[in-house]
């Protein structure tokens, strides 16, 4: 996934450092004075829990360096719109972070230790 069509406007996604920076700056933890980003751990979790806040959030940060950004607005309605095609909007946005060069093997190890969590 590359591209999204929101609102009659087509948007590119990016999923590189500047995407997770933006993650990471939406899912932060913080304890004895240092915060960690969790923003891919965070969307991979939601993604397989069938979440729809982090698919906007997603979007924002795949968008966020583009001239046209989609208004949150904007997302929750398409999401709401996609009624019995969310859970392909799940697989696709997880995919999507498993073929990213920039995010496949922090994914790939979360969903190897999740898999071991469950077992």
């Amino acid at each position: 996934m590359k591209q999204i069509e929101i609102n009659g406007k087509k948007h590119d996604l990016s999923f590189g450092i500047d995407f997770i920076r933006e993650m990471d700056k939406r899912y932060e933890v913080s304890g004895s004075g240092v915060k960690f980003g969790m923003g891919i751990q965070s969307a991979v979790v939601y993604l397989q829990d069938f979440n729809p806040v982090v698919i906007a959030d997603i979007i924002l940060s795949a968008t966020h360096t583009n001239k046209s950004i989609p208004s949150l607005a904007d997302i929750e309605t398409w999401l709401e719109e996609q009624g019995d095609n969310l859970e392909k909007v799940f697989d696709d946005f997880l995919s999507a972070l498993r073929n990213s060069p920039m995010t496949r093997l922090k994914v790939a190890k979360i969903m190897e230790a999740m898999a071991k969590a469950t077992q």
